[in-house]
């Protein structure tokens, strides 16, 4: 009698492979996951204001882009002082009005800042504004 087939692309959920055990779904190709939404570096070596506070949204904070640049999703933020004060959670608004709601660190509460205050980022969080004004154009098919 024939062993139960064990899939196609090597790798199984139990027993030895059969035709190579190169892995089968997602084995050994790095992972995902793994870090904590919170994990950064600790303040840049350069911060660049990015914009300003607005007002509190539930338990985030709505801030305006002042730069001319879009912030990275879940890229840490500063205030001036370079306290860290949570992560870049969604950026909204047309092209050329931009806005970001900040998701806050634990402890912090988004009604405890005063608004106009600054928000800074590190520079190598940043997009520029063409990434999404100028689409590549297609190749030849």
């Amino acid at each position: 009698m024939r062993p139960p087939y064990q899939g196609g692309r090597g790798g199984s959920r139990g027993g030895a492979p059969r035709g190579g055990g190169r892995g089968g779904f997602r084995g050994g190709r790095g992972g995902f996951g793994g870090g904590s939404r919170d994990n950064f570096d600790g303040p840049p070596a350069e911060p660049t204001e990015l914009g300003y506070y607005m007002h509190p949204c539930e338990d985030e904070m709505v801030c305006k882009v002042t730069l001319g640049k879009v912030p990275y999703f879940n890229a840490p933020v500063f205030l001036q002082n370079q306290t860290p004060i949570g992560s870049v959670e969604e950026v909204f608004g047309p092209i050329n009005d931009i806005y970001f709601s900040i998701k806050m660190k634990e402890g912090n509460a988004p009604a405890s800042y005063k608004a106009g205050e600054k928000i800074f980022i590190g520079s190598d969080k940043l997009l520029p504004l063409e990434r999404f004004t100028n689409p590549p154009k297609a190749g030849p098919k």
